[in-house]
């Protein structure tokens, strides 16, 4: 039930990332909150279900947003790459591992947006843009990821159904 409320959420925050994510900067960047919602949901609810979300996110972006069309598709494809590191050794922090994932996968989508977009033909500009840019939109998204984290958790986490057996 709640995975059929993922996909108008992250049609949402698509609009809501081209539309008014740009004019709220700190630091010359904007939140990419869509790594944000990605990252939140590979921890909260699993890898199986952010691999479904990805490709709507990713063609969304491509279709709303300036740049060629595969390139945000494949700028988030790190972050199912990322939940699947998560699964393999389950760790209890699991907002500490939120942080994490949303700062690496902000990293990821950065450089590969910046790449992925020159070799479509857009400028790379100068040398130094993208190591400069990167770190900070990579922190800007764990402070997001750190504020956005605890009310997902309780609106979407899964819950253990009755007479169900789950080791702790």
């Amino acid at each position: 039930m709640i995975f059929y409320l993922a996909v108008p959420l992250t049609l949402f925050i698509i609009v809501l990332q081209v539309a008014a994510a740009p004019s709220f900067t700190y630091l010359t960047v904007h939140a990419d909150l869509v790594v944000v919602w990605l990252g939140c949901w590979a921890v909260i609810r699993g890898r199986n279900e952010v691999m479904v979300l990805i490709p709507v996110a990713g063609i969304g972006l491509g279709l709303l947003g300036r740049e060629p069309l595969g390139t945000s598709l494949l700028a988030l494809m790190p972050i199912a790459a990322l939940a699947a590191l998560y699964e393999m050794r389950p760790i209890r922090a699991r907002f500490l591992t939120t942080i994490a994932i949303v700062f690496a996968a902000s990293l990821l989508y950065t450089c590969i947006h910046a790449l992925a977009g020159f070799a479509g033909g857009e400028p790379l500009g100068q040398p130094l843009d993208v190591v400069r840019v990167a770190p900070r939109a990579a922190v800007l998204d764990a402070m997001v990821a750190a504020v956005w984290y605890w009310p997902l958790r309780v609106l979407f986490s899964r819950r253990a159904r009755g007479g169900e057996f789950r080791r702790a």
